[in-house]
């Protein structure tokens, strides 16, 4: 359910921003699991049966969960790797809702992967009968896109940049990675080069409180002294114990060998 007074302009104004304050305390919102939409096995590595999966998933919103909301729209996030783009996007930006002489899709926003042999997918402008496609890097550049063409405000662009500044401050050491178990140099380097659209110098110090930043301290207090291993097996984060070998991996009775940080593992992790 959406609360009252919920406005795409102006966060400051609307009911989300007063309900996250305490000033009010407006209906209940979230994410509407019971009507998630989920993928087929018979689809497999296809990605044109993913992406067929994933419209009819979207033409089932509307013709079921609000067949009788006017309102109703969709913008739809995806990426270019798995049939998001093509042909889901394709099929969706000319969809028009039952009854009405509308779209039901408001826009889509494509990640551009960096991989081989995926579908062709481009950028779509708005037109008579066709819903704007956009490709973008990063979601900073996502924003900024969004602002452009009137779905966001100045403000949402500001918020979307501190936490990309946090991310990048807590997982990267310039354009270097500080995971390479999750994140690439590549990553932290298209990372840099969105937040230094704007001319301003990219703080070493995450603009939020990150729950990754804890990890990281944890890890470094039990795991490392300084860019070389403890010796120790595992940390304690979040009321869990993690082994020093892979700070995303909680310890198991299976999971006995190789359990300490190597120096290597330190130095890209702990270095400042």
């Amino acid at each position: 359910l959406i609360p009252p007074g919920l406005q795409s302009y102006r966060y400051q104004d609307g009911g989300i921003y007063q309900i996250l304050n305490g000033s009010t305390r407006g209906a209940g919102f979230g994410l509407d699991t019971s009507g998630s939409k989920y993928g087929a096995l018979g689809d497999f590595a296809n990605s044109e049966k993913m992406g067929l999966t994933k419209y009819h998933g979207f033409t089932d919103y509307f013709q079921g969960t609000v067949k009788d909301v006017d309102e109703s729209c969709v913008v739809f996030i995806g990426d270019d790797g798995q049939g998001d783009c093509h042909p889901a996007a394709e099929k969706m930006r000319r969809f028009v809702k039952g009854g009405k002489e509308e779209l039901g899709l408001k826009a889509a926003f494509i990640h551009k992967l960096e991989c081989s042999d995926k579908p062709v997918c481009s950028n779509h402008t708005e037109q008579a009968g066709e819903a704007p496609v956009f490709m973008f890097s990063t979601y900073m550049d996502a924003a900024r896109i969004a602002a452009q063409h009137g779905y966001i405000s100045p403000d949402a662009v500001q918020r979307v940049k501190k936490e990309v500044q946090s991310f990048f401050a807590v997982y990267c050491d310039k354009e270097r990675t500080k995971v390479p178990e999750t994140l690439s140099d590549r990553g932290c380097l298209e990372l840099s080069k969105s937040l230094q659209k704007d001319g301003e110098e990219i703080s070493a110090k995450p603009a939020l409180s990150f729950r990754a930043a804890d990890r990281f301290k944890a890890y470094c207090g039990k795991c490392c002294k300084g860019t070389f291993s403890s010796g120790s097996s595992t940390f304690k984060f979040d009321g869990k114990n993690f082994r020093c070998h892979n700070m995303y991996h909680t310890t198991s009775w299976w999971r006995v060998w190789g359990s300490q940080a190597s120096n290597g593992d330190c130095t890209s992790h702990c270095a400042d």
